[in-house]
């Protein structure tokens, strides 16, 4: 508590305390209302946690990262700033049962900080899915999200134990979420060259391709992802995913002069969210 620092002072910097018990007494009265200080912080610190998840509205169908998020990202980073402090006031809330860690090999504050990220990425997947009438997209905020906390507290990840596979393994799902959404029709056109999804059917499976291709990347131009680590990441996932199936279809149909080629579909590739 706030009291542990301030108490061992005062019988050394107060001379006008001449009686022991008179020093006792005042001692145990500073106690009290610093208890009740401990508690009103612990209590606003709750309020400004459902407060701001409270703020959940519509990012206006933008992929970009959502206020909820820096805010807290920000909060966040006030906490760890004030670490000692906190966390002292986190034990006191955990003897009055008021706080109830997940992870016991942690400290009270990483736990509190590791449940508002948490919570704040479960709520976003719930609540933004309805904000985003093209899946992808909304595949696209979440990743640009949950990469957007990685990054920003990775430092307070390392020194505070936080398992970071759990992270990096629930972005890892929203990219193929968005692989599969965005990219896996693309290629049915040749699989499959009598799907809807690719026109006509007296079209040739290169020619669907290379519609459906084009139409998909003039949309996801216009998408954003903020950081351009990421950006380079999603599109060799994209390649990945795409330019293998599109050789071998050239190879296996010996197509030896397509107008339409890998390094052509890779070059529009890099062109994607520049938002």
């Amino acid at each position: 508590m706030a009291s542990e620092r301030i108490l061992p002072s005062l019988s050394s910097s107060s001379p006008c305390i001449e009686s022991t018990d008179g020093m006792m007494g005042l001692g145990e009265h500073l106690s009290t209302e610093l208890t009740k200080l401990d508690e009103a912080i612990w209590d606003t610190m709750v309020d400004i946690r459902t407060g701001t998840l409270a703020w959940m509205q519509d990012n206006g169908s933008s992929s970009d990262i959502h206020r909820v998020t820096h805010s807290i990202i920000s909060y966040t980073k006030v906490l760890w700033a004030n670490y000692r402090s906190l966390n002292r006031i986190l034990d006191g809330a955990y003897l009055r049962g008021k706080f109830k860690p997940d992870n016991q090999s942690v400290s009270h504050l990483t736990n509190l900080i590791m449940e508002m990220v948490r919570s704040t990425e479960d709520q976003l997947a719930r609540k933004s899915q309805s904000w985003f009438p093209d899946e992808s997209l909304w595949f696209l905020f979440l990743i640009n999200n949950a990469y957007f906390m990685l990054q920003q507290l990775q430092t307070i990840w390392c020194l505070a134990g936080f398992p970071m596979p759990i992270l990096t393994r629930r972005i890892d799902d929203y990219i193929n979420g968005y692989l599969s959404v965005s990219w896996v029709p693309v290629l049915r056109c040749l699989r499959d060259p009598a799907t809807p999804c690719c026109f006509a059917r007296t079209s040739s499976p290169l020619t669907k391709l290379e519609s459906t291709f084009h139409k998909t990347c003039a949309t996801q131009k216009l998408w954003k992802v903020p950081d351009p680590d990421m950006r380079k990441r999603m599109r060799k996932a994209i390649a990945e995913k795409v330019i293998p199936v599109f050789t071998q279809f050239l190879e296996d149909n010996s197509v030896s002069t397509p107008g339409f080629t890998p390094k052509k579909l890779e070059e529009m590739l890099g062109e994607l969210f520049e938002g």
